[in-house]
């Protein structure tokens, strides 16, 4: 893949465009309009889960985000976006984040899981943003001994 170059001022424009985006695409989950998250992934996008298997494309994807959506009722997501870079054809985003859900057991509880992830943009023929790769997991302690 050729890239070109492109003025600092647009390559910043560029990672504040993708920096938004990022954040509307988490808020898809609390909305549980899985539809509308998938609309910002890639048709070849690749998702890299914690203690799952790579999920490749948008037909394995989209099982994926509505099976997710249907197990947890996510009812809020703070994302903390701490480094971004690239350049005029991919862009990272790398954030920390902390995802809240109903229990499924009682709804009245809320479970908390702090974690961090990646996201890698690619610039599509249209000139739109997809996400090409998501990397995420929730951060776990260690076993103490």
């Amino acid at each position: 893949m050729e890239t070109k170059a492109i003025s600092p001022d647009q390559l910043a424009q560029d990672i504040e465009t993708v920096k938004n985006l990022d954040l509307e695409f988490h808020k898809c989950f609390i909305q549980r309009d899985a539809a509308a998250a998938l609309a910002y992934y890639a048709d070849d996008a690749i998702l890299m889960p914690l203690d799952k298997n790579i999920v490749r494309g948008k037909a394995d994807l989209t099982v994926d985000i509505e099976n997710g959506i249907k197990e947890a009722e996510l009812v809020n997501s703070n994302q903390q976006i701490i480094g971004a870079g690239g350049n005029d054809k991919m862009i990272y985003i790398a954030n920390k984040f902390l995802w809240q859900f109903k229990n499924p057991s009682d709804p009245q509880e809320i479970q908390s899981f702090p974690g961090k992830g990646v996201h890698v943009w690619q610039k599509q023929p249209d000139g739109n943003w997809k996400i090409l790769i998501d990397i995420y997991n929730v951060s776990m302690p260690l076993p103490q001994g």
